[in-house]
């Protein structure tokens, strides 16, 4: 191929395509360029890139490569750049496996919930939340007592493995996600025993917030450095004021500066 055109493209399928809609296209545009049937003239190199297309769509891990580093054609994989790109993909995994703490989108643990008269006095709330830590046992290694795993023979740990693919007329080399490793660069090993090899556990929490007098609806408390709740300001059923929009903020926040002149 002179120049690598979108496999999708080639193919004639959207990016969301299924296996069966590969297949398909595949079959259809093969028969029509078949070198041994085909009279157009370039209907080798457009055979060419049909199977080099399908070759690397038609396995879900180097279709999953394609669509984030794009051309996995002979002259691209094993190269130098294809190289790094694919470390750099590794080294994403072991972050995400090796993350030191999760929880909720943006930090968020837990909503806090007041009536609309609860939030121009202030509250105080007890919330429990739990998030996913990195395992002190292991340090997040996943092995025991801390031990790394092993590194995968059969990747030599860089997590992706080449591979031939026949597909007909021509063979195309690809780089893979090494099933032995799924990708890590290394084995599980024997896995510690307090988080069964994953590197995290979840854990419970409980804390105090305090909630102060005219807060207004999803305003955010933080508990510590990385976790926050939100407040959440919902009329109640007693509630004999039904407030909306802009002027329920502002009513809130002049209720909750009436009641610290009454209540200190």
């Amino acid at each position: 191929m002179t120049a690598a055109r979108d496999y999708y493209e080639v193919l004639g399928v959207a990016r969301g395509a299924d296996p069966a809609e590969l297949k398909r296209a595949f079959r259809t545009k093969a028969r029509r360029f078949h070198p041994d049937i085909s009279k157009e003239p370039d209907a080798e190199e457009r055979f060419r890139e049909l199977a080099e297309a399908y070759g690397a769509l038609s396995r879900p891990d180097s279709r999953l490569l394609y669509d984030n580093f794009g051309y996995l054609g002979r002259t691209w994989a094993g190269s130098p750049a294809a190289t790094q790109a694919f470390a750099g993909l590794s080294e994403l995994w072991s972050r995400a496996r090796r993350r030191p703490r999760t929880s909720a989108s943006d930090g968020v643990v837990a909503v806090v919930e007041l009536g609309f008269y609860e939030a121009a006095r202030g509250a105080r709330r007890t919330v429990r939340y739990r998030i996913r830590e990195t395992c002190e046992a292991c340090s997040g290694s996943g092995g025991a007592n801390g031990a790394q795993a092993p590194t995968c023979e059969a990747c030599e740990g860089r997590g992706t493995v080449r591979r031939k693919e026949d597909a007909g007329a021509v063979v195309v080399l690809q780089l893979a996600i090494c099933d032995a490793c799924s990708g890590a660069g290394r084995l599980a090993g024997v896995a510690c025993d307090a988080c069964e090899g994953e590197g995290e556990l979840e854990l419970d929490y409980e804390a105090e917030v305090s909630i102060p007098p005219g807060v207004a609806d999803g305003r955010r408390i933080e508990l510590d450095e990385m976790d926050t709740v939100v407040v959440r300001v919902a009329p109640q059923p007693h509630d004999s004021i039904l407030l909306r929009g802009a002027a329920a903020a502002g009513l809130v926040l002049a209720l909750g500066f009436l009641a610290l002149l009454l209540f200190g």
